[in-house]
């Protein structure tokens, strides 16, 4: 943290920056502005098994908690603050834009795909999915470890497959989580509870990477699961913004949660149209 001089001593920024930031802070003036690094879509895995799967069920979008880091502190503790001041209204726009982003994602999967693929509400409805239960797939409760961001955002009626109840907000324990093994057999009785080669799973979050005088610093981020009927991990996509500047207001977080359907496009191009090595 830079430190400045006075005639006084030290001070670690001067009070008219502070100033200047929360009164923006309090106003909701700070929206989503410049960006830092470019946009990604890659994937690593089996292409050419995923790309051969004949019908495929996506199961779960999720929408995960926000991610913080912990340090700078005092940037850190402020963004925190103001987060989870806002939480609510936040999950409510989650709970809002995850039905439009599922069926983008499901719609540009079987535009770019040669395949059959459910998803949404003709998935949930349907009788095979009323099945799930009495084909042994367990479910789980979509609680995590976060008490301002309790739980993960699913397309309504959607059953959760794993359990993310001791996770607060690390994207990378969601993961482990999503990819750990102890799933294999639920995955294998989801499709065949489905009458499916194969299922996805996808997952959206926020993560704050560093904090800069104008604010933290963003990006969204897409994953996309692919399993086999087996229940075997065949590929992984990633796919993220480039790094934009935002602060904590629902306002804000709605339109930078509007950026995963280019990431939707992006991602699921290039796992289609990308050439196998």
């Amino acid at each position: 943290m830079k430190v400045y001089h006075s005639k006084k001593g030290y001070m670690m920024k001067p009070l008219s920056i502070w100033f200047i930031r929360l009164s923006l802070l309090a106003t909701g003036l700070i929206l989503i502005s410049g960006c830092v690094a470019g946009r990604v879509a890659k994937f690593e895995g089996d292409q050419k098994t995923a790309k051969e799967l004949k019908k495929i069920a996506l199961v779960q979008v999720g929408i995960n908690p926000p991610s913080i880091p912990i340090f700078p502190l005092i940037d850190a503790g402020l963004h925190r603050f103001l987060l989870n001041k806002n939480a609510k209204e936040i999950v409510d726009d989650y709970k809002k834009q995850i039905i439009d982003i599922t069926d983008y994602l499901g719609k540009n999967l079987n535009e770019k795909s040669s395949v059959e693929v459910l998803y949404g509400k003709s998935l949930i409805n349907s009788s095979k999915y009323s099945t799930l239960l009495s084909n042994n797939v367990v479910t789980y409760a979509l609680t995590t470890n976060n008490s301002n961001f309790p739980e993960v955002i699913l397309y309504e009626g959607t059953k959760n497959l794993f359990d993310f109840s001791k996770i607060a907000e690390n994207h990378d324990a969601f993961d482990s989580e999503i990819t750990n093994s102890k799933y294999k057999d639920n995955i294998s009785n989801i499709c065949r509870a489905l009458i499916v080669d194969g299922i996805i799973v996808a997952t959206i979050a926020i993560q704050v990477e560093t904090f800069t005088l104008g604010g933290a610093q963003d990006r969204l981020y897409l994953k996309l699961y692919y399993f086999d009927s087996s229940g075997n991990l065949i590929l992984k996509g990633l796919a993220n913004t480039e790094q934009i500047t935002t602060e904590p207001f629902a306002s804000v977080y709605e339109v930078l949660l509007r950026r995963a359907y280019p990431l939707t496009e992006d991602l699921v191009k290039v796992i289609y149209e990308t050439k196998p090595l």
